[in-house]
């Protein structure tokens, strides 16, 4: 048994040391993580002597990830390039879809076959079992010298790939299929509109709050407008939303126009490194 703990202990101290040294110096600014580790975290504190995990980090900081996620993979031999060593002849095909993804993930057994993104009908519907051939090879995803873009995450931005623009997995259960139920299926099923919703449920401040409380420079307006269609810029405008920006869409982008979409900016940072770093040190 003594074994055993210090074996998990290890572990954990391992995967710990890779988040902070690896992982976290990837996506948040440069130097912010060293920051941190040197002097402590200035805004994360335990809470009634307890940790806690702030809701402007999980409702609207670490979402930023949905930003990230590509709509198809190099996947395996399979689904996705056919590497020098693995062999002659082309894979099934080049890049496996979300779509073809979520056929054995989540619900994907209980797709909604009245979805109108849905062309043909399932083979595999009705099997929660991932077959053999869809096994994720992760060492095409660990190179980091790789020139490949589809080895890569995308860009942090305000923009999401088109399976989470509408993710036609959500809304599938029988009691959302009237036409009463529609506006509930909708809303599950548009990320964005989930993310925004939850926020402004559980009363996340705006990002210029969060800046000012942090003493980060606010994107001003002109950023907030910047890269946008006439139809977003319209909905900032009306709703007020530039001087009162939602956390998450703010967060996005703030690293689309300041940090050229390369890492979180320097709100985005601060929020995502004091909350994991915070957790850390207080534990």
């Amino acid at each position: 048994a003594v074994v055993f703990e210090r074996a998990r202990q290890l572990t954990r101290w391992h995967y710990q040391w890779l988040v902070i040294h690896d992982w976290l110096k990837t996506v948040t600014l440069s130097g912010i993580v060293d920051k941190i580790l040197l002097g402590g975290p200035k805004h994360y504190a335990r809470r009634n002597y307890e940790l806690f995990m702030p809701l402007e980090y999980s409702v609207a900081a670490f979402r930023f990830g949905h930003s990230m996620v590509r709509g198809a993979y190099d996947h395996n031999r399979n689904f996705g390039k056919r590497l020098p060593n693995q062999g002659e002849g082309p894979p099934v095909q080049q890049f496996a879809t979300f779509d073809d993804l979520f056929r054995f993930t989540g619900n994907g057994f209980a797709r909604d076959p009245n979805d109108p993104t849905k062309s043909t009908p399932d083979p595999f519907r009705g099997s929660p079992t991932l077959p053999f051939n869809w096994i994720i090879e992760w060492d095409r995803f660990t190179d980091k010298g790789s020139a490949d873009p589809t080895h890569f995450a995308r860009k942090l931005d305000t923009g999401l790939a088109p399976p989470l623009t509408r993710m036609v997995n959500e809304g599938t259960g029988e009691k959302l299929q009237d036409e009463a139920s529609k506006p509930i299926r909708e809303l599950l099923r548009f990320l964005a509109q989930r993310n925004l919703v939850r926020g402004y449920l559980l009363s996340i401040p705006t990002g210029q709050s969060v800046a000012q409380a942090m003493d980060v420079q606010a994107l001003t307006d002109s950023e907030l407008r910047q890269n946008n269609s006439d139809a977003i810029n319209t909905a900032l405008e009306q709703g007020g939303f530039l001087q009162k920006t939602p956390l998450w869409y703010y967060l996005l982008k703030e690293a689309e126009v300041r940090a050229n979409g390369n890492s979180l900016g320097e709100l985005g940072s601060r929020i995502v490194c004091e909350t994991i770093i915070g957790l850390l040190v207080n534990d």
